[in-house]
Formats: C-alpha cells, structure tokens, sequence
C-alpha cells in the first residue's frame, strides 16, 4: 500500500473534493510526497508498542493517524475500486504538524518534514492510501 499526498493551494480543498480522481490530477501539477503506508504503520505500531505497551498506534499518535487520512473528510467521488482519497484544510495541517512534532516524528519521518514545509507554506493537503 502507497501512502500519496499532494501540497495544494487552501482554496482547492472544496474543488479536490468534487474530483473523481484528485490525487492522480494534482500530482502532477504540485508538490507531492509518497511513503510505503505499511512500513509507516510498521514504525508507528513499534513505537507504540515499546513506548505505551499497545499495538494501537492511531489512538496513541492522533496527529500521524490524522496526516495518514484517518479521520480525514473523504473524498465522496474517490475511485471505488482505488484507495479513499482524504483531504485536509490549510489549518488541519497545520494542527497536523503541530501534533507530528508534539508526538515526536518531525526528527526522523519524511511525512512529518512533508506536513510541517505544508504548514509554513499556509497550504492545504489530498491525500489517498491505495
């Protein structure tokens, strides 16, 4: 599984969520990020694990389970038979990454680098695990 998300611009939220296919669109036209979803969760469940004695790593680091689409607005026109595409407000991400750096994975996760650059840049963020 792919993790994808996209730096778009904060008015583009309401009109990605109208897309059938926004990630895919506006890959090619912004900054964009990719992660193996499975080794990030690999990493997070460890991390909880060793740390909170759980394996249930979204209820112990909201703010990475949030910037992985958890919680996310969906996208209603997302591909079926593709991963769900999620999107997140220029303020959402900028929560997101206060809450990356408050948990701790600012100093060695490229998603977290990914949504702190969004966030200084007052930019909003389409995501899709497929």
């Amino acid at each position: 599984m792919w993790l994808t998300l996209v730096k778009i611009e904060p008015a583009l939220p309401g009109k990605a969520r109208e897309r059938p296919h926004p990630v895919a669109e506006l890959r090619g036209t912004h900054e964009a990020h990719g992660e193996d979803y499975r080794a990030l969760c690999d990493i997070a469940e460890g991390r909880a694990e060793v740390e909170e004695g759980t394996a249930e790593w979204m209820s112990v680091y909201p703010a990475l389970a949030r910037a992985t689409g958890n919680g996310c607005a969906a996208v209603e026109a997302s591909d079926p038979g593709g991963g769900a595409a999620f999107v997140l407000t220029a303020d959402e991400v900028a929560r997101v990454a206060t809450g990356l750096a408050d948990e701790g994975w600012t100093g060695f996760l490229e998603i977290a680098r990914f949504y702190v650059a969004a966030a200084a840049e007052g930019r909003a963020v389409v995501g899709e695990v497929n």
